[in-house]
C-alpha cells in the first residue's frame, strides 16, 4: 500500500479515465481554492460524490439507480479544466471538503421530502453537517426530523444499512461536537435493536448513559421493545440459530449480570409506571425467560387492577396470558386468569376482544364463575360470529335468518351447507377464503396454511375485484384471481412430476422466499419477504361512458403474484414477469418490465377492511421500488407439523 505521506495527492490515471470515456487531456491550473470560486445555481458534491466520480467517472452506485446528470456534468468539466495531465494533481478532496469556519448549514432544518433513500440522507448530512451548528440542526426537534427521514429510508433500505448510516451520523456528530444528545443514542438503539446488533446496542447504550441516567418515557420504550420483539419474531424465518445470550444480558441481566443493561431506563422500571404496553415488555422478558423481572413486572400489573380499569389495562394483562401460552407455559396462564378474574370482582372484563384467548382454553377452564355471565356470553358471540364466516354465512338480525356472507338476500337458514346438486349457500362465498387468509395465514401450523391452500382450490375462477393499492394508477382498476398454483422454478420440478397430495410441504403449500440478493441468507438486519402464493393480479382500465360493457371485461395479468406476507401479516402482491409457466430465480422489476400503474413490491387491501397483524408501517424489507430481487421455495424453518 502506498505510504500516505510520500503520496498525499489523489491521482486518477489517464487510462483509467479513457475507459471510461473521460477525456484524458486536461488543462488546469495547480492548487485550487475553491473558496475564490464564483458560487453556481447548481448543488455542491459533497466530498464522497467527489471521490466516488474521481475513482469510477460516475455517480451511479450499484444499488441506486437515480442519478444527478447536472451533477455529474459539472464534475466532469471541474476535472477538464483544473486537473493538469502533465504534473502531479492537487489534493483535489482537500480542496473540496468544506472549511468548518467558512461554510455554514444551507437548510433551517431537515426537510425530509428530498429525502427518501440513504444517499439522499448521505448527501444532506456531508453537505450541512460540518460543524456545531450543522450538528445543532440535525438533532433539533429531539431528532423528529432525522426520524422521519430513517423511517422514510426504511422503504428502501434493510435494517443493517440505516444501523450503518446512523452509526455514521453519529460518528460524526461525535467527532464534530463532543457530544450527541440522548435522543440521538435512543434512535441507534432502535436501529440496533431491530437489527438485533448486540455490538451497536451495546455502544448506544452506553453513550446514552454517559450522558445521564434518566428512564425513558413510555413511548420511546414501547419503540425499543416493539422492535426488539419484531426482530425475535423475524428470527423464527431463519435458518441455523443465533446465540442471543449476549442480547438477553444487555436486555436484563439474566445471563450474565451486566453494570449496564436496557431494563433500567426503560419506563417500567420505574416504580410508579401505568400499565400502558405492561405486555408488550411482560412478552420480551418471556422471550428472553427472564423470571425475576416476569415475576416483578406482573406483580405491579396485577396490584393496579380494579374493577373499574380501563380497557387498556386489561388487554395489558391478557397479552401476558398470551406470551404464557406461546411459550406453552399453560397452567401459568390459567393462574393469571384466575389473579385477574379476583381483581375484578370474579369476571374478565373485555376477553371476548382477546381472540387468541378465547380459543385457547377449553369451556371448562373459563368457566362462567370465572369470566362472569355476561362476558360469557359475549365469548360465545364472538366464536359463533367467527364459525359464521368461516362457514361463509351471516346473521340477519332485523330477518332472525342466515344469509351467504357475499350475497345478503340468498336465505341460508333452514338449508344444507352443500347439496348433492353442488349448490350451496355461503360455501362459494369469498369472504369464507378470505377469512381463513386472515385467520391463518400466519399461523405456525402447516394444517392451517393447507386449509387456506384447499379454499384456494375450492374458490379458482372467481375474482375479487375493487383492490385498493396505494400510489397505484387511479385510472386503473385491479383485480385478484385466486389460484392454488404454486410457482414452477427453472431446473425444478415441474408440475406433472410434483404431488400436491397431503402431506403438505413448503413447496406445494405456495411458500416463497423474496430475497435482495441470491444467497437467500437473512437475519435480522438482513430481511427477506416470506409469503404464501394467493393467485396472481389482474388490471384493466376503469369503466368510462365511452367504453362499452365488452371492452370493460378484458382484464389483463400484470405480472404480478398475489401473496400473503406471513411476517407482516398483510397481503401484498410481487412482480415475477409470468405467473403462469416457468419462473426464473432472478426477477428484474425495472420500469421496462412493469405495467398498469404498479411498483414491482405494493401492499394491498383486499380484505374489506379486516384488521392487520402488521406492526409496522413498512411496506416491505425489500422495498417497494426494488428493481432486482430473487424468489426461490421458501424453507419455512418457522412452521411446525
Amino acid at each position: 500500500m502506498p505510504n500516505p505521506r510520500t503520496h498525499s495527492h489523489l491521482l486518477v490515471s489517464g487510462r483509467r479515465l479513457d475507459q471510461r470515456s473521460v477525456p484524458r487531456h486536461i488543462t488546469l491550473r495547480r492548487h485550487v481554492d475553491l473558496s475564490d470560486k464564483q458560487r453556481s445555481s447548481y448543488p455542491e458534491a459533497t466530498p464522497s460524490q467527489t471521490l466516488r466520480f474521481a475513482l469510477t467517472a460516475t455517480l451511479k452506485r450499484p444499488e441506486h439507480h437515480v442519478i444527478d446528470p447536472i451533477l455529474e456534468s459539472n464534475l466532469l468539466q471541474s476535472i477538464r479544466s483544473k486537473w493538469p495531465a502533465d504534473s502531479l494533481p492537487s489534493p483535489l478532496l482537500a480542496t473540496l471538503w468544506p472549511d468548518p469556519k467558512r461554510h455554514a448549514p444551507k437548510a433551517s432544518h431537515l426537510d425530509t421530502r428530498q429525502i427518501r433513500s440513504l444517499p439522499d440522507l448521505q448527501v444532506f448530512i456531508e453537505s450541512n453537517v460540518i460543524n456545531k451548528e450543522g450538528c445543532r440542526l440535525l438533532q433539533s426537534r429531539q431528532c423528529a426530523p432525522l426520524s422521519k427521514a430513517l423511517a422514510l429510508c426504511e422503504q428502501h433500505n434493510q435494517f443493517r444499512e440505516v444501523l450503518s448510516a446512523i452509526h455514521g451520523i453519529i460518528t460524526r456528530v461525535e467527532r464534530i461536537d463532543g457530544h450527541c444528545s440522548q435522543r440521538l443514542y435512543v434512535l441507534g438503539m432502535y436501529y440496533a435493536a431491530l437489527a438485533f446488533s448486540f455490538p451497536a446496542l451495546k455502544r448506544y447504550l452506553e453513550g446514552y448513559l454517559a450522558c445521564g441516567s434518566q428512564r425513558l418515557g413510555p413511548n420511546e420504550s414501547r419503540l425499543l421493545v416493539h422492535a426488539l420483539l419484531d426482530a425475535f419474531k423475524y428470527l423464527e424465518f431463519c435458518e441455523g440459530t443465533q446465540d442471543i445470550s449476549a442480547m438477553i444480558s444487555l436486555v436484563t441481566g439474566d445471563a450474565q449480570p451486566s453494570s449496564n443493561r436496557l431494563h433500567d431506563i426503560l419506563y417500567w422500571a420505574g416504580p410508579d409506571h401505568r400499565s400502558s404496553w405492561s405486555g408488550s415488555y411482560f412478552t420480551l422478558l418471556v422471550k428472553m425467560n427472564s423470571k425475576a423481572l416476569q415475576d416483578t413486572l406482573w406483580a405491579r400489573i396485577i396490584e393496579n387492577l380494579t374493577p373499574e380499569s380501563h380497557e387498556n389495562q386489561f388487554q395489558a394483562a391478557y397479552t401476558c396470558v398470551e406470551a404464557l401460552i406461546d411459550a406453552g407455559d399453560t397452567q401459568q396462564a390459567i393462574t393469571f386468569l384466575k389473579q385477574i378474574s379476583e381483581r375484578a370482582n370474579s369476571t374478565l372484563p373485555f376477553l371476548w376482544r382477546a381472540k387468541s384467548l378465547c380459543y385457547a382454553f377449553s369451556d371448562d377452564e373459563l368457566q362462567a364463575s370465572l369470566v362472569g355471565e355476561e362476558e360469557h356470553t359475549e365469548i360465545l358471540n364472538r366464536l359463533l360470529t367467527d364459525m359464521e364466516d368461516r362457514l361463509g354465512i351471516r346473521w340477519q338480525s332485523n330477518m332472525l335468518l342466515h344469509s351467504s356472507a357475499s350475497e345478503p338476500l340468498t336465505v341460508a337458514s333452514e338449508k344444507p351447507f352443500l347439496t348433492m346438486d353442488g349448490d350451496s349457500t355461503g360455501y362459494g362465498s369469498i369472504e369464507r377464503l378470505l377469512t381463513q387468509i386472515h385467520c391463518f395465514g400466519c399461523s405456525k401450523s402447516i394444517a392451517d396454511l393447507g386449509q387456506i391452500a384447499d379454499s384456494l382450490n375450492e374458490h379458482e375462477g372467481s375474482l375479487v375485484s375493487s383492490l385498493a393499492i396505494p400510489d397505484a394508477d387511479t385510472n386503473m382498476e385491479y383485480a385478484w384471481c385466486p389460484q392454488h398454483a404454486p410457482l414452477e422454478f427453472t431446473g425444478s420440478l415441474s408440475p406433472i412430476g410434483t404431488d400436491f397430495s397431503k402431506p403438505w410441504t413448503p413447496s406445494t403449500l405456495g411458500l416463497l422466499r423474496v430475497s435482495p440478493d441470491a444467497s437467500g441468507q437473512c437475519f435480522a438486519g438482513k430481511r427477506s419477504l416470506h409469503l404464501m402464493q394467493l393467485g396472481y393480479l389482474v388490471a384493466r382500465p376503469k369503466k368510462s361512458q365511452e367504453r362499452n360493457s365488452q371492452d370493460a371485461t378484458k382484464w389483463e395479468q400484470t405480472g404480478h403474484i398475489f401473496a400473503w406476507d406471513r411476517f407482516h401479516g398483510q397481503p401484498i402482491a410481487v412482480f415475477i414477469g409470468h405467473v403462469h409457466g416457468t419462473s426464473q430465480h432472478r426477477i428484474e422489476a425495472g420500469p421496462p418490465n412493469l405495467r398498469f400503474g404498479l411498483r414491482s413490491i405494493v401492499s394491498v387491501n383486499a380484505l374489506n377492511d379486516r384488521p392487520t397483524h402488521c406492526s409496522s408501517n413498512r411496506v416491505t424489507p425489500i422495498g417497494s421500488g426494488a428493481t432486482r430481487y430473487y424468489v426461490d421455495v421458501d424453507p419455512s424453518p418457522d412452521l411446525l407439523p
